[in-house]
């Protein structure tokens, strides 16, 4: 092989000082260059021509609906659902309410949810339809949010795509705007508009909007399988796309988390989907922090650039192309490059570009095996240590996180993350880098540079070859940082001139680089890390760990990285034990920076109006005992929860109506006279084995919630509430003795509930009616929340509960 005469200077050693700053310079930029892929869109001003996306003009919708919280039969939710008639109404349009009962249960739950739901629709006609396209955004909040974000930018994103599309020319396919309702109940606006609503019949793609948290950008973060040709169109028509297939194939390895939200409705039916969160802030997330001062105008802009740019795309092209059951038709593999450049190609081609990559890796094998530059024996032993060390780094790296969230009482609270979040994890990754680094170190006296990166490269051939055959949607992550650190040693092992060190090997060492960062980053970083804290919220785990196994990937990818910035290029491989200590200046400073991270975190991570402690309290009267407790389920009480438990109140078992067992505070509560659920029996015949109950259910106190537990004592053999079917059969026969469900925004006038139960005992039914807020309690004054301190992320904001037992 022939090398240019200037060759040589470029491959001289460069001084050890300059040549780590390069690479560390280099390596930052790679990474804010993978970063910069997350930045959401400017928002446009109102000034805007009329036919553009503006988020400026979308903010009065935003501001109209998102100054109190619109839970399901709330004020704010009337208010809401009022703002959206009158808005469409304004555009010349009719809107329709769509106002029904919807029956629910989630594969796998033994509780029915149920609600009273009241969807606001609106349809555009094409002018020669080949299907619809459903635009869906749930104008519901949490209780315990005014739902800035989540969902009310997706409202506001709605009804701006609504308006700009107005103000231009009419597309071949029809377009339904679908304001679900009740989504954080169960998504149970957009299952009956799926079930019930014959316009859904139409629908041959949904488009959905999500938010678990008020900030960054907006991922496509769910879509159906058999989607190539809708990627290929969103690549096409989307102005600022943000998307990897990693995000869907999460999903989908868990489909019993519903994660796709409404959108999960529309795909269970057949439609093809596109799903978009933003996934930002989460300590947002069904919080009042989640409100219009802290949302992110670039984010809902983002939003509304996917809307618009995606119906006028798709509302000229022939929907049936997007057939879901179409088995001839591929799933895509699809990731960002750059900022608004997105990759995609078949998941047909996920198994030969790794067969062709493995392929390579062999030949690379082959030639360091004849050029002596590398074993079998220390390939392997580089493989197994690579392995081990990157499962250790990880827990080792869990365990502390474990660690510092047990001994920090203000990490233990009910909410999606932290405010200092962000601070921890970057204190994790320096941590897990600096055990990785630590690791190579070690192994530097036992083994040439050669293996150790062969050896590590054999285990991502292995992953790719794995993900390549089973879930070839994240193949991309593995085959094409591969790919270009196979073909950096090749060059290695190839050219005898090559030094360690020299200007062209730091050049070479960024561009092997690149394509790691470029894709395990995004992927690492949303939705992915909101996931993790979701994860974190329901369980103690610390799942945040987790996200790190994309940084020990990466860092089988720096193995020469981490060679340059500690090794002494004039000397040979092996270090002498003169130059040792030097070599520990990274992983040092790496952990000293981890540890000064943490400490800043820790130190800063108190609450105050700004970041306001999330705390529980709940007010439960048991009618049939005469009992009534206070119970709240924080870790720790704080200055305004300790109101309500005497001093030194320890926690005790506690077991909540929906049958989950945990710990809780508990006292002795005043007994407020509130009215008791009630039961009416209409009618009870029997015919045959067959006993059917029609009975109305009510809430005397006007409670917006039902919860109802029957006990039989015998085969339910069916079970209606409003008309609406609870489908039994999935269930087997010995569990049908049972039935669970709770009714959200709960009439006025209560609900119908028709049993055919097989026994002749007495039937037992416990109603659990709910509110919000603290009861009224005569000659005893409840502090009100102080500005630090506001309701915790939960399904119930505050509730007073009262529970009945009634024998039918």
């Amino acid at each position: 092989m022939r090398f240019p005469k200037w060759w040589p200077r470029l491959s001289r050693p460069s001084s050890r000082v300059g040549r780590g700053f390069v690479l560390v310079a280099l390596l930052v930029l790679s990474v804010i260059l993978a970063l910069a892929q997350l930045v959401p869109p400017a928002p446009l001003s109102a000034s805007a021509t009329p036919t553009q996306f503006s988020a400026q003009r979308a903010m009065p919708h935003l501001e109209a609906i998102a100054h109190q919280s619109r839970y399901a039969g709330s004020p704010g939710h009337t208010a809401a659902r009022e703002h959206l008639i009158d808005a469409i109404a304004a555009l010349g349009l009719e809107p329709e309410v769509q106002s029904t009962t919807v029956v629910q249960r989630w594969p796998g739950a033994t509780r029915f949810e149920v609600g009273t739901v009241q969807n606001v629709l609106v349809r555009l006609a094409g002018t020669a339809s080949t299907g619809a396209i459903a635009l869906d955004g749930h104008y519901d909040s949490g209780p315990t949010a005014p739902g800035a974000a989540d969902c009310g930018g997706c409202v506001a994103t709605l009804l701006e795509t609504l308006r700009a599309l107005r103000a231009g020319p009419p597309l071949q396919n029809d377009v339904i705007f679908v304001f679900a309702d009740a989504e954080e109940t169960g998504d149970l606006g957009a299952h009956a508009f799926v079930t019930q609503h014959p316009w859904n019949q139409d629908v041959r793609l949904a488009i959905n909007f999500e938010a678990t948290g008020n900030q960054g950008p907006s991922v496509l973060y769910s879509t159906n399988h058999n989607n190539q040709r809708l990627i290929a169109g969103f690549v096409s028509a989307s102005p600022h796309p943000v998307a990897h297939s990693f995000a869907s194939a999460f999903l989908h390895w868990l489909p019993m988390l519903r994660g796709g939200c409404d959108l999960e409705e529309f795909m269970d039916r057949g439609s093809a989907g596109l799903g978009f969160a933003l996934a930002g802030n989460t300590t947002g997330y069904h919080t009042k922090l989640d409100n219009v001062q802290t949302f992110d105008r670039r984010s809902l802009q983002h939003q509304g650039s996917y809307a618009l740019a995606l119906v006028q795309y798709f509302g000229n092209q022939d929907l049936t192309t997007l057939q879901t059951s179409n088995t001839k038709s591929q799933s895509a593999v699809y990731f960002n490059v750059l900022p608004k450049v997105v990759v995609y190609y078949s998941t047909a081609w996920a198994m030969p570009l790794a067969a062709a990559v493995s392929l390579l890796y062999l030949g690379v094998v082959g030639l360091g095996l004849r050029r002596r530059q590398l074993s079998l024996k220390g390939l392997l032993v580089g493989a197994i240590v690579f392995g081990i060390s990157a499962i250790a780094a990880v827990l080792l790296a869990a365990l502390l996180w474990w660690g510092i969230k047990t001994a920090n009482s203000n990490l233990q609270v009910t909410m999606v993350g932290h405010y200092r979040t962000l601070h921890y994890f970057v204190g994790l990754v320096c941590f897990t880098v600096a055990l990785m680094a630590i690791a190579q170190l070690w192994l530097q006296k036992k083994l040439s540079l050669s293996n150790r990166i062969a050896g590590a490269l054999l285990v991502w051939d292995g992953l790719m070859l794995l993900t390549s055959a089973q879930t070839p949607d994240i193949s991309y992550l593995f085959t094409f940082p591969l790919l270009f650190s196979l073909l950096l040693l090749g060059w290695q092992l190839l050219d005898p001139r090559f030094r360690l060190g020299s200007w062209v090997h730091i050049l070479a060492l960024t561009l092997a680089a690149l394509p790691g960062t470029l894709l395990l980053l995004p992927a690492m970083v949303t939705p992915n890390l909101a996931w993790m804290l979701r994860f974190e919220y329901a369980s103690p785990l610390p799942f945040l760990a987790l996200s790190l196994i994309f940084v020990v990937l990466l860092m089988g990818l720096l193995i020469p990285h981490v060679e340059v910035l500690t090794a002494n290029p004039r000397q040979a491989l092996r270090p002498s034990r003169s130059d040792w200590s030097r070599r520990w200046l990274l992983p040092g400073l790496l952990l000293l920076a981890s540890g000064l991270i943490f400490s800043v975190a820790t130190a800063t991570s108190g609450f105050d109006a700004d970041h306001p402690r999330p705390n529980l309290i709940a007010y439960e009267l048991n009618v049939d005992s005469g009992e009534a407790t206070w119970v709240s389920e924080d870790a720790q009480l704080d200055d305004w929860t300790a109101q309500f438990f005497p001093a030194q109140t320890p926690k005790t078992a506690y077991e909540t109506f929906l049958g989950m067992r945990t710990q809780a505070f508990q006292a002795p509560a005043p007994i407020v006279p509130l009215a008791a659920p009630d039961v009416e029996l209409l009618s009870d015949t029997v015919s045959g084995r067959d006993r059917r109950l029609h009975l109305r259910l009510t809430s005397p106190r006007q409670a917006v919630n039902l919860h109802g537990e029957i006990a039989a004592g015998g085969v339910i053999t069916a079970a209606t509430v409003n008309g609406q079917e609870m489908d039994l059969a999935p269930f087997p026969l010995e569990a049908r003795d049972h039935l669970a469900f709770s009714y959200y925004n709960l009439p006025p006038d209560g609900i119908d509930l028709i049993l055919t139960v097989q026994s002749a005992q007495p039937l037992q039914l416990t109603l659990r009616d709910t509110s919000y807020g603290p009861p009224q309690i005569p000659d005893q004054a409840i502090a009100p929340r102080p500005a630090d301190k506001m309701p915790a992320a939960v399904s119930e904001r505050d509730p007073t509960a009262v529970m009945k037992t009634f024998r039918l």
